[in-house]
């Protein structure tokens, strides 16, 4: 059921797609960074290469592979002889679905929003060290490692432009807000010798993100 649900949304997309005006294959990449004080340097990232078969200015379905990453910040607690620490990160591999919206009409640069949906599988690593003998060092104690389905929805909303004349290339700059949420199967991460466990906060953030898109017919 997981599988054919996906199926079908993707099949929708491309279906409603082939209304489009003009046929103009392009392909894409994406770079998206989120803020969340949970994670090392203050935030997560994710990045996609996708295509889309049909648009017209107004309206251009993509289809994309995303790559998802992000590390917890390291948990650590000290006593008078010994120091504990928790390193956490996850990987995710994902097919995302989205259409791009312009708002506003063609000029210089345009408003554009641009809803996705994503859905994937993710992988959970957490490693527990310890120091023992020498307080200066720590040494693996036992690595964990947990997989799950996830699916989430992103909205961005920028501006847009060509880079040439000739209108084959386009970069867009946007606000992008997920509403991915992890904690759930952070919170499957749990350890035999010691009941420290990964405490993130949501991952429900907003961001930032580019664009860069490559038209291989003139729009």
């Amino acid at each position: 059921m997981f599988k054919q649900k996906y199926v079908i949304i993707i099949c929708c997309v491309f279906c409603f797609s082939a209304y489009a005006q003009d046929i103009s294959p392009s392909v894409f990449a994406k770079l998206n960074g989120f803020r969340n004080k949970s994670f090392k340097e203050n935030g997560f990232y994710d990045i996609q290469l996708g295509f889309g078969l049909f648009s017209d200015f107004w309206i251009a379905p993509k289809l994309a592979f995303k790559h998802n990453n992000g590390a917890l910040n390291d948990a650590s607690v000290f006593t008078e002889t010994t120091e504990e620490q928790l390193r956490t990160n996850y990987t995710g591999n994902l097919v995302s679905v989205g259409t791009k919206i312009r708002l506003t009409k063609p000029e210089d640069v345009w408003l554009f929003f641009w809803p996705e949906y994503s859905f994937g599988n993710f992988k959970y690593t957490s490693s527990y060290f310890k120091t023992e003998n020498n307080p200066a060092r720590l040494q693996l104690q036992e690595s964990v490692n947990y997989k799950n389905q996830q699916d989430y929805f992103d909205f961005a909303l920028g501006l847009e432009g060509y880079l040439d004349f000739d209108q084959r290339f386009l970069i867009s700059a946007y606000l992008v807000y997920t509403t991915l949420d992890l904690r759930q199967d952070f919170d499957q991460l749990s350890f035999t010798q010691t009941g420290q466990r990964p405490i993130p906060e949501k991952n429900s953030s907003l961001g930032i993100g580019v664009s860069l898109e490559y038209h291989f017919s003139k729009k």
